[in-house]
């Protein structure tokens, strides 16, 4: 079995000789698309040198202007990085990574994301990514990209073929968890919820459970059912709250991600 319904994402490569060699790796474990986003010429004699019997991967890469354009189809999209972001829980190990989500893989459309090659991803683009990952190492030092890539797509392709697994349900696509997390922060403002107007903080952690959450496509039409009714009797019903009531719902621990202590 191929990993062709696996997509490789790369954001701002900088060297077209990476992008070569990661092509063909991806070329042998059955990739079929890989996405660009950024304007470096992978066609160049460097990455076609690199690329071998991979370059037609990169003659049919597709070209994006945003990590979030470039996932909108995916069921689950994985972003790679160095260290432990603000906010999120710590990255998981690659080949953790690999086995807690196998079904889920196998059920729909993946995205592996690598960042740029002297900075990584940005926080947007992080926010983008259901999971996080990364490739322990004793030093903490980072791997050259298509060494990071063929290492994911190794992991990958020996837990999809481990003997036990799991019948998995579907799950919806990028574009519908976002509209769904974006139906909870409508919710969220139209109850108060928020203590301070910076509401990042707080979101970022809602997309981590949400995410966590691994929601089939069923469970979230029903979801933004109910969360659409909250919000459209929200004006009427929290004004009839009494203060006290409204205040003691506030968790000490909620007070201390809003106002960053």
């Amino acid at each position: 079995m191929s990993l062709s319904s696996f997509e490789i994402i790369l954001v701002e490569p900088i060297y077209p000789g990476n992008v070569g060699a990661l092509a063909r790796s991806a070329a042998n474990f059955g990739i079929e698309t890989i996405k660009i986003i950024g304007d470096l010429d992978v066609l160049c004699s460097d990455a076609k040198k690199m690329a071998l019997y991979g370059y037609p991967l990169l003659q049919n890469a597709a070209r994006y202007h945003s990590l979030s354009e470039a996932v909108e189809s995916c069921n689950l999209v994985i972003g790679t990085v160095h260290q432990e972001r603000n906010n999120r829980l710590p990255p998981l190990p690659s080949w953790t990574v690999s086995e807690q989500f196998r079904d889920q893989m196998l059920s729909g459309r993946t995205a592996l994301v690598f960042g740029r090659e002297d900075n990584g991803l940005t926080r947007d683009e992080i926010d983008q990514c259901h999971v996080l990952s990364t490739i322990p190492t004793p030093g903490g030092l980072s791997f050259n990209l298509a060494h990071s890539v063929s290492l994911y797509l190794y992991e990958i392709y020996r837990a999809i073929h481990s003997e036990h697994h799991l019948n998995s349900p579907n799950h919806p696509c990028h574009t519908e968890l976002e509209e769904f997390i974006d139906l909870i922060k409508a919710t969220l403002l139209s109850v108060g919820f928020f203590r301070t107007e910076n509401h990042s903080s707080t979101m970022t952690r809602i997309r981590d459970i949400v995410f966590r959450m691994n929601l089939s496509a069923d469970d979230v039409p029903i979801l933004k059912a109910l969360f659409y009714k909250i919000h459209h009797f929200a004006g009427r019903a929290v004004p009839l709250l009494p203060e006290e009531m409204v205040r003691d719902c506030i968790i000490s621990d909620y007070e201390k991600v809003e106002t960053g202590e």
